[in-house]
């Protein structure tokens, strides 16, 4: 059964949950061991809004307001140590700190007929601004892409409440974020 088209207008939700969890992991035979963890939640109710235009089209944004924190421990053969943790509104450490983030709908251009919902945010990660290079290495992440972007049916966006999971794993890796909104 096909949906009619919704009319033109915008819809506007709130984000009810938003949640996160990642890891890396990694370990060479010369002594290097990292491991980066990054966990955040909503932290103030947030909104979202689709906008929905004739033709078909269609455009959604969002500010998502999160709370959590970011953790970094990794022994090489040498310097030995670098560790450290960053809370959202961290000074020390603010591009690692969990933070409010955009969230984003719109058609697909790699995919007719499907939505493109994204977002940037605070994933866990053995390389960063603050760790220098003897303990970030040349680690193999997974590509921003995989873990803050997935297709859906356009029809999943006009829904009373609207459940997004990103989520998956490679090598050393694990990531989780779910979001749900809930039109007003």
């Amino acid at each position: 059964m096909l949906l009619a088209p919704p009319p033109p207008g915008p819809v506007d939700y709130q984000v009810v949950k938003a949640t996160h969890v990642s890891r890396i992991e990694r370990s060479d035979a010369d002594g290097y061991h990292g491991v980066s963890t990054s966990r955040w939640s909503l932290g103030r109710r947030s909104r979202f809004r689709m906008s929905w235009m004739a033709g078909g089209l269609y455009s959604g944004t969002g500010h998502v307001d999160v709370k959590g924190t970011y953790d970094v421990d990794v022994t090489t053969p040498a310097p030995g140590h670098c560790a450290f943790a960053a809370k959202t509104g961290d000074a020390a450490h603010p591009l690692v700190a969990p933070a409010p983030f955009d969230l984003s709908a719109s058609p697909d251009p790699r995919r007719p007929g499907r939505a493109q919902v994204g977002f940037v945010a605070v994933h866990a990660t053995l390389k960063n601004a603050y760790l220098g290079s003897e303990c970030s290495r040349g680690v193999d992440e997974p590509e921003w892409a995989r873990t803050e972007t997935i297709d859906v049916a356009p029809a999943k966006l006009r829904a009373r409440r609207v459940t997004l999971r990103f989520a998956g794993s490679e090598p050393g890796a694990t990531w989780r974020t779910e979001i749900v909104l809930q039109r007003r």
